[in-house]
């Protein structure tokens, strides 16, 4: 799990048009304090793009359903969110700006629900039949 950095740089690497785009794919996973991966970049060494990209890929994950919970509400993926940027996760002016644009109606939220276990082996079973 922790490679897909690294394979998505790698698999950008061949391709001119997307050498912009490799450091957002490379760091996504970085971490303000130095904690993330894959290269433990801290601070203002994590780009830009990178840095937003963590931010909004937090909140989508958040916001979604997962075979293991239910989506949160925006709310409470803000809380956790302000919560981990005091941390030192990501940066709380970046957080602070997408629940801006939330507030100002300028993104939705897109809701992703993952049918129940029990739904999905009905589905299967109505489809044998």
């Amino acid at each position: 799990m922790k490679r897909h950095p690294l394979i998505g740089d790698e698999l950008c690497r061949p391709v001119k048009s997307l050498e912009a785009v490799r450091p957002i794919v490379r760091h996504h996973h970085e971490r303000l304090d130095g904690r993330g991966y894959p290269d433990h970049l801290c601070g203002d060494r994590i780009p830009l793009g990178a840095q937003i990209v963590t931010v909004v890929d937090v909140f989508d994950a958040l916001t979604s359903d997962r075979p293991y919970r239910r989506a949160l509400s925006p709310e409470a993926a803000w809380r956790i969110m302000r919560s981990e940027a005091r941390e030192g996760a990501y940066s709380p002016d970046l957080v602070e700006r997408l629940v801006d644009l939330h507030r100002r109606g300028e993104i939705e939220v897109a809701v992703r629900r993952v049918p129940s276990r029990r739904r999905r082996i009905a589905k299967a079973r109505s489809r044998r039949s």
